[in-house]
């Protein structure tokens, strides 16, 4: 317990001392280069850019699988054909939903399905 409030310690300190910088959004200037500069702000534009840095870690490693956790429904919030196109070009391997995202994203809402046949109709998509 000791060594996990050092290092949340050492993190808020981090954060604490880190000055925000105001990032300039010009033509011709790439999406790579927009989230990198991203780092340098303050709460979602932060970590959006620290997640960018994490994904391209993990892109390049090899042998690595690639698990993506969801909670809540993902088509409501306008994310399921990013989703989609993920697991279609094989950036992710397993997906953790709840099950909001398969009631309402993958399994269409006129269709009335038991709990045992959930699985099976799951197995049958991939």
């Amino acid at each position: 317990m000791g060594e996990i409030n050092k290092s949340k310690s050492g993190m808020i300190n981090s954060l604490l001392n880190t000055r925000v910088e105001d990032i300039e959004v010009s033509k011709g200037k790439s999406i790579s280069q927009i989230l990198k500069e991203m780092r340098k702000t303050s709460f979602q534009g932060r970590t959006l850019g620290e997640v960018a840095d994490v994904w391209e870690e993990m892109l390049n490693q090899e042998d690595l699988t690639t698990i993506m956790g969801l909670a809540g429904s993902m088509s409501t919030a306008g994310q399921y054909k990013v989703i989609k196109w993920l697991i279609e070009n094989r950036f992710i391997d397993v997906l953790v939903s709840t099950g909001a995202n398969i009631s309402e994203d993958i399994i269409p809402p006129w269709v009335q399905l038991t709990t045992r046949e959930i699985p099976m109709l799951l197995m049958k998509s991939f």
